[in-house]
């Protein structure tokens, strides 16, 4: 049985890549790592992102809104660039709920952003573009990343998925497999707020943005750290997480969730309790009272039944199934449809 995280094969164009290790709070305060201009009631806090479309271009997002709690409005700043993409744009932005936002003007947009987590479908070069992007304040500290196994799904082009498991070495280079397939071995090292990565290469002294194979946006959590995967070439992208074994207790929370399918997308409340989920449709930013789907979850297996730590398969009460990355500690959740074209992020 080939060991494939998932099975049926994503659209990438119908897609939009969530990825994130949290660590952001619902009512818009910064946890020390932004940075806020101004004095009394006219600061403004501003943070900046880096990561990919779902495309394979590489993404950049600045975000800025004013300080102190609960703030209602801000403004989006983006530049996309690659082989599919390359342009720029702004937005005024209104809370919808917790990290969620609305564009305010046409065509409109949702956001979700977090601390350490920006998300959004923005108009560019006459379409749209799903980016994604982490928080970049500081460079990344090779300490942190060295010597952990990374969970990363590859969503390419051609419409076809790969799961990798990721290692980067202290001595600067990495070890990757594919999932019941092939393997691969580079180097890599820090560039600017990211990291670039070259196969069959023990040395990376002279890879820049250009001539490198991949890049990688990481950020570090309380539990586990998050990646982004930005294919150079710009035939796709790739989202995981450091790999851990999950135990019983990671699977608790009250996560508020953006969707993506090919025909939708929206907001959402999904409960977690146990083995157990509910998930509740939240139009507009008002939660429904009554569950819309609800279903069971098996930690550390594939959808397959194949056992892989830090994934879990989750199962819905009409037979659909999804593979679950959760991290309750960092507030975290992610999902991708395994049997259904379907992909989720949220932020408790």
């Amino acid at each position: 049985m080939r060991h494939s995280l998932i099975s049926k094969t994503l659209s990438a164009a119908a897609l939009i890549a969530l990825i994130g290790c949290g660590g952001g709070s619902s009512d818009g305060n910064t946890d020390g790592s932004n940075s806020t201009t101004g004095s009394g009631n006219n600061s403004t806090v501003q943070a900046k992102y880096e990561g990919a479309a779902t495309v394979g271009d590489y993404a950049h997002i600045n975000v800025q809104y004013p300080a102190g709690n609960n703030p209602t409005t801000a403004t989006l700043d983006y530049n996309v660039s690659g082989f599919h993409f390359n342009g720029s744009g702004s937005a005024s932005l209104n809370r919808l709920f917790g990290n969620f936002w609305r564009s305010t003007t046409f065509p409109t947009f949702g956001v979700l952003i977090t601390d350490n987590l920006a998300v959004a479908k923005v108009p560019i070069s006459g379409g749209n573009a799903y980016v994604v992007g982490l928080q970049t304040e500081t460079p990344p500290d090779p300490n942190l990343i060295a010597g952990k196994h990374y969970l990363s799904i590859e969503i390419n082009n051609n419409n076809t998925t790969n799961g990798w498991d990721v290692l980067f070495n202290a001595n600067g280079t990495f070890s990757a497999s594919r999932l019941g397939g092939s393997s691969a071995s580079g180097c890599w090292k820090v560039l600017g707020n990211h990291l670039v990565a070259k196969a069959g290469l023990n040395d990376c002294s002279t890879i820049n943005d250009t001539n490198a194979d991949l890049r990688y946006v990481i950020k570090t959590g309380t539990t586990r750290n998050s990646i982004i995967v930005d294919k150079v070439d710009g035939t796709g992208f790739g989202i995981g997480l450091e790999q851990k074994p999950l135990v019983p207790s990671d699977l608790s929370g009250t996560f508020y969730s953006y969707y993506q399918t090919p025909s939708a997308d929206g907001f959402d409340k999904v409960v977690v309790n146990g083995n157990s989920f509910s998930w509740y449709n939240c139009p507009n930013g008002v939660c429904q009272t009554t569950a819309y789907i609800t279903g069971t979850i098996a930690i550390n297996q594939l959808c397959d039944g194949t056992p892989y730590d830090g994934v879990a398969c989750a199962t819905d009460n009409s037979g659909d199934t999804y593979h679950l990355l959760i991290d309750a500690d960092d507030h975290y959740y992610f999902a991708v449809g395994y049997s259904r074209d379907y992909l989720e992020v949220g932020s408790n």
